[in-house]
């Protein structure tokens, strides 16, 4: 029951993936054979955790982590840094275990309290990371997936080359499925809308030449656009 769930959770996120581009199932199989088992065992149990709490966000972790190694290595980052945004994209919403459900499922905006809670999240996932020998180096990069290139993200306000190059990329994916799937407090985009929308953030948000990246993803004529 337990490996159906998580079998289940992850070709969720690889059908994401697969949405974007034809070979991304045969992609993803040769980066997470890259892998340490041990450390593809702890993310699965984090996962089967979080689908415990909220299906719905586990299934956004898994989609997040495709689009984060899909993305890293379209953009032809190293072997290891690919590796790394996978596993870091299918846990960079861990930290919201530690968030009451009232906060993640209210609908409409959420109160200035509320968004302080929210944004200590990522601060909580590293926490949790930290405490696992075997996946403490995706710490750092879970905590600064909400910073900005221009320095105005949270929690602690870093800027364009202070914040890993892991997190941007775990930025960017985890904004468009973010934006792609129904949430209870933003509207939902159709996938070119959201990369407009990428695109407006670029260099203030986002490094610029990651979200060039994943765009086009998108028009490569070798690539299926969603």
């Amino acid at each position: 029951m337990v490996q159906n769930q998580a079998r289940s959770l992850r070709e969720a996120g690889t059908k994401a993936g697969s949405a974007v581009i034809r070979n991304a199932p045969q992609i993803l199989e040769t980066i997470t054979a890259t892998i340490d088992p041990d450390e593809l065992e702890q993310v699965d149990v984090l996962i089967r955790v979080m689908a415990g709490f909220d299906r719905d966000i586990a299934e956004h972790l898994e989609a997040v982590g495709a689009m984060s190694a899909l993305l890293a290595h379209h953009a032809e980052l190293p072997t290891e840094t690919v590796a790394t945004c996978l596993l870091a994209g299918r846990v960079h919403d861990i930290g919201k275990l530690a968030i009451s459900r009232s906060i993640l499922l209210k609908p409409g905006q959420p109160t200035r309290a509320e968004w302080s809670e929210l944004e200590f999240q990522p601060v909580y996932g590293g926490s949790t990371l930290t405490g696992l020998p075997r996946l403490k180096h995706l710490a750092p990069v879970v905590i600064g997936h909400h910073e900005r290139i221009d320095g105005k993200g949270y929690p602690y306000g870093l800027a364009a080359d202070e914040i890993r190059i892991e997190s941007q990329v775990v930025a960017i994916a985890d904004a468009f499925c973010a934006m792609t799937v129904p949430h209870p407090y933003c509207a939902t985009l159709i996938p070119n809308e959201a990369l407009t929308e990428l695109r407006r953030c670029a260099g203030t948000q986002f490094n610029a030449e990651l979200v060039e990246a994943f765009a086009d993803m998108f028009r490569n004529p070798g690539l299926a656009a969603v």
